[in-house]
């Protein structure tokens, strides 16, 4: 079994080096990103609270202003219709109130001051502890406004706004009261809109809306009282609210946008992080384990080369001692020197093969060759060795083939490298099949046994350089690993493919395509 524990070893620094930072940095900005959202709020809460208080600061300096103009008109000891109202515009009727809010005069341009008189009457009695205020705040140097609004409906269209406020001024030796009545819907649309269309731009948006029935007072106005991100009382005007929104966007979306955009970033961030130690992970993975093969691979080579040498060895010194009599036995002890020695000669050229290919040294000299007479040559030589194993071997050659374009000297390394794996991998059924034969893709040299097979889940890596099936009779039969690594790299330089069916317990079957001669693959 591959020994597993340097890789864990090395996972676990890069889970602490990686993935351990990664996670930690990906909680604390899940962690703090809804309080980076809530700030985003709170400053947008700030800044259009700062715009619906310039709002009302605008409104009560417009008043303010007409205070001033009616106390310079006061101080003159007189007061003329026509040049207080010219100086007011949109107020219909100025109200004069000594300070026990008894009518000193009324100035009117409509007969709306008349039909309100005795409304004015009664608020006022009923707002006699406002009015005091008034005065008090007027005593010590404030300047109050009380608004007051009359002939409420649900459409606005006729709701008039009287301002009551105390002036400086004493007029006829009497301190005043002064009352300005003016339409709502006027006030809104003229007074309040210009300040709006400034704070506005291209920002946001800002209407005026009733407290009760939530519906616009501006003729054209895109902003509805629902779609406010906030909504602020108009001080002088009780019933009525100023909306504001964000140009293009609200606040919640504008929040909910940055939070899904930080959201996928990190996500990105994260999965970046997943991928690049996943990836160190398996290359890791793979050097370890291409490390245990590499270690494998010299254990079983030194068993491989140890064999043959011991018995070369062995027999070399029994002839060299005379020990051996007869001509027969002392032959039978030549030939198995002879046999081990080629053994030994195919293990360095596989090594030799193998390094040559790795440093992209090895070169094919491709001519035009019979792919029979290939096979024919090799068992001419080889026969003898597999008759000794005890395999039978079955050969049917089709002569009628065409030449494939190849290097003989390769494809015979291929078919030796299979026929050794066939004799080393059958137990109980000694049996080899070489076949050749006309294929829809080519030529095809096709090598089987019926010996222990391969599991269908290590087919794909037994060609991978070192690789050696980890379980069973396979993985206890000794081997350097390169034999069929070096098949694939031949057949492959020759452009053509290997299929393989295996079964285990039934054998496996390799089939060398190539292609015909003259023939593209």
């Amino acid at each position: 079994m591959r020994d597993i524990r340097p890789f864990r070893k090395i996972s676990l620094v890069l889970i602490i080096l990686f993935i351990l930072p990664a996670v930690l940095y990906i909680s604390f900005e899940t962690a703090t990103l809804s309080e980076s959202e809530e700030m985003i709020r709170e400053v947008y809460r700030q800044q259009l609270d700062a715009v619906l208080f310039s709002v009302n600061q605008y409104i009560e300096d417009y008043i303010g202003s007409w205070r001033s103009r009616v106390n310079a008109r006061l101080r003159t000891g007189t007061v003329e219709q026509a040049d207080i109202l010219a100086e007011l515009p949109g107020v219909e009727a100025v109200f004069l109130w000594d300070e026990n809010m008894l009518q000193i005069a009324e100035l009117s341009v409509s007969g709306n001051a008349a039909r309100f008189q005795q409304l004015i009457a009664d608020s006022l009695r009923m707002m006699e502890g406002k009015v005091r205020q008034l005065r008090d705040y007027q005593k010590a140097g404030y300047q109050k406004i009380q608004p007051i609004i009359f002939n409420k409906t649900a459409a606005a269209e006729h709701e008039q706004l009287l301002l009551l406020l105390f002036t400086h001024t004493d007029y006829h030796d009497r301190t005043v009261v002064v009352g300005l009545m003016l339409p709502v819907r006027y006030f809104i649309e003229t007074v309040i809109r210009v300040k709006l269309d400034e704070l506005a731009g291209d920002r946001f948006k800002l209407g005026v809306f009733n407290r009760i029935s939530k519906r616009s007072m501006l003729p054209v106005q895109s902003l509805t009282f629902n779609e406010a991100n906030q909504t602020r009382a108009i001080w002088l005007l009780p019933d009525y609210v100023l909306g504001i929104q964000l140009a293009g966007d609200d606040i919640e979306n504008l929040a909910r946008e940055r939070f899904y955009r930080d959201a996928i970033i990190i996500s990105i961030v994260f999965i970046l992080f997943l991928l690049g130690a996943w990836l160190i992970l398996r290359n890791v993975q793979r050097e370890v384990h291409l490390a245990q093969m590499k270690s494998d691979f010299v254990s079983n080579v030194s068993h491989e080369l140890r064999t043959p040498l011991s018995l070369i060895r062995m027999y070399t010194e029994t002839l060299e001692m005379g020990r051996i009599k007869s001509d027969e036995k002392r032959f039978s002890y030549y030939k198995i020197i002879s046999q081990e020695t080629e053994r030994l000669s195919r293990l360095i050229n596989n090594i030799l093969n193998f390094s040559r290919i790795e440093s992209g040294k090895k070169t094919y000299k491709m001519e035009t060759i019979d792919i029979n007479q290939v096979v024919e040559n090799i068992l001419d030589s080889y026969h003898p060795h597999i008759q000794k194993e005890g395999f039978k071997l079955e050969v049917e050659l089709d002569h009628t083939l065409s030449s494939v374009q190849g290097d003989s000297e390769a494809i015979s390394e291929a078919l030796i490298n299979l026929v050794d794996n066939a004799l080393k991998y059958s137990s109980d059924n000694k049996v080899i099949t070489i076949r050749t034969f006309k294929c829809a893709k080519g030529i095809c040299l096709q090598i089987s046994d019926r010996g222990i097979g391969i599991e269908e889940q290590h087919i794909r890596h037994i060609f991978d350089k070192f690789y050696r099936v980890p379980t069973g009779a396979i993985h206890n039969t000794k081997g350097s690993g390169l034999g069929l690594a070096l098949v694939k790299h031949i057949v492959d330089a020759h452009g053509g493919s290997i299929d393989v069916n295996s079964q285990p317990g039934h054998g496996t079957s390799f089939n060398l395509i190539f292609p015909e001669a003259g023939v593209s693959a």
